[in-house]
């Protein structure tokens, strides 16, 4: 009863208080945008119906604060299409394999044994396509990107301060509803992730230490992105506290992916970034300030890395090879159609090489677990969509505003970070950071329609501009005249 009221007074609370925000910004469409890009990290929210507690998947129908920001920069959309002001709105190529994947979890919900569950995944999709959508339409120009960044690193800075009181007070919030691992959790993490040792590992607001280290690192090179543009004091000072803020609370995690992850991430940003002949001579000089705040954190934090570089369980190794074998077998029994969406758990007993009871795990494996679940046309689906996304970035490395080169390549560096820890975890199957990876493909695709827009060519007789098409360039401003970030 006591946790139903502290959550209804913070519902209460909130609304209040974005109905006044979005009163005194006299801008209630950007105003909703910030909170989107705040809230994408927080899973505050509400369950609607059976609730099937299990890992790899969805676990229920459920109404979070981001859907509520959605609705309403849904609601502006159609006024504007309504209105005249735009024709449509642009759908990504990507989004049709997503959808294709949406259409094989529809199936099972049909015919497959687990109904229930394929469409709280199938549910939770369809949330995910929106939101990129609405993004494709929202990030329209550079300066709206940039505001869409600071409200992203709004809520790293926050996850960030959690974490790092967490670590240092060695406690939990009390805050589960927010996101929190809880305290059970957290101390059973302890125990088990070194050899003779607790080690207190954090995970502010997003369920799990390796969740949060997967989070920072798909996020920090967009703080550095942003640092390395021109902008005044303050400005600087933001980006470059949350990257040091970040950088302290992903080695309080304690996630060796996440570490390696960063470290791929920063080492394909730095190299992208050179490759900009406005943003080299910046590149180089952030890189050597960034490099001296890594190794000013580093060496701080050198025996907690050690350790858990060299005294790590190898039970967590060792067992991750198990679940790949089950997952492996599970594949091998149905390998082109898979078993369901959503259904892993429910359907690994027989092909398990332990008994698990009541919490079978999922693989720690996200594209073994795509196969089992989707089969190898679900695979290659996730893929394809995947490349193509990648493929977008990789091409927008021609734009020539170096507000939008750097924040494609911060995204592109994202990317990187979700390849690599896919191989160690199902982090596309949790909810904040399966958002995060939507938003950077959101924002990939808002710099290629910018570019198709507004990209100048070289004709024969000069410089150029493209003359827009209208699938690109629709009628009309999306936004009235009087927005203040309308470029």
């Amino acid at each position: 009863l006591g946790s139903l009221k502290i959550r209804a007074t913070a519902a209460i609370l909130g609304a209040v208080l974005c109905i006044a925000g979005a009163m005194i910004s006299r801008n209630p469409r950007l105003f909703c945008l910030w909170g989107l890009g705040f809230s994408v990290p927080f899973m505050f929210g509400k369950v609607i119906g059976p609730v099937i507690n299990k890992g790899g998947g969805e676990v229920g129908f459920n109404i979070d604060v981001t859907d509520i920001f959605i609705f309403i920069l849904c609601a502006f959309l159609a006024r504007d299409i309504f209105t005249g002001k735009r024709p449509g709105i642009l759908v990504a190529k990507a989004s049709y394999f997503w959808m294709a994947i949406m259409l094989l979890g529809l199936v099972t919900v049909v015919i497959g044994p687990y109904r229930t569950t394929a469409a709280h995944e199938v549910v939770r999709m369809v949330k995910m396509m929106v939101l990129f959508l609405i993004l494709c339409q929202e990030l329209n120009g550079p300066r709206r990107m940039l505001h869409w960044t600071g409200a992203l690193t709004s809520g790293l800075i926050v996850n960030a301060i959690t974490g790092l009181v967490q670590y240092y007070f060695h406690l939990t919030l009390g805050l589960a509803d927010l996101g929190e691992p809880s305290e059970e959790v957290t101390k059973t993490l302890a125990a088990t992730s070194l050899q003779g040792v607790e080690v207190w590992r954090v995970g502010a607001f997003l369920i799990h230490p390796n969740v949060f280290g997967a989070f920072l690192a798909a996020l920090l090179p967009l703080c550095i992105a942003c640092f390395l543009l021109r902008g005044g004091k303050i400005y600087k000072a933001y980006y470059f506290s949350a990257f040091a803020l970040g950088t302290g609370a992903l080695i309080a995690t304690q996630s060796r992916s996440g570490w390696i992850g960063f470290a791929a991430a920063f080492s394909c940003f730095m190299m992208v970034s050179i490759c900009h002949m406005a943003l080299r001579h910046r590149s180089l000089i952030a890189a050597a300030v960034i490099a001296t705040v890594l190794v000013i954190i580093v060496g701080v934090a050198r025996e907690q890395i050690m350790r858990r570089i060299f005294d790590s369980k190898e039970e967590a190794l060792s067992f991750r090879g198990v679940f790949n074998e089950d997952a492996k077998r599970m594949i091998a029994e149905k390998p082109l159609w898979g078993f369901g969406l959503n259904s892993y758990v429910l359907e690994l007993q027989p092909f398990a090489k332990y008994v698990y009871g009541s919490w079978p795990p999922p693989v720690h494996q996200i594209y073994y677990l795509w196969w089992a679940e989707t089969g190898l046309v679900g695979l290659a689906l996730h893929l394809t969509m995947w490349g193509t996304i990648i493929w977008t970035g990789v091409r927008n490395m021609r734009v020539r505003d170096e507000r939008m080169f750097a924040v494609n390549a911060a995204c592109l560096a994202g990317m990187l970070v979700f390849m690599l820890d896919g191989f160690v975890s199902f982090s596309l199957r949790i909810t904040p950071t399966l958002k995060i990876f939507w938003v950077l493909s959101a924002m990939i695709m808002a710099v290629h329609y910018w570019r198709l827009r507004h990209e100048v060519y070289h004709t024969s007789a000069g410089p150029a501009r493209r003359k827009p098409s209208a699938e690109f360039y629709p009628s009309g401003a999306l936004f009235p005249s009087h927005d203040p970030v309308q470029m």
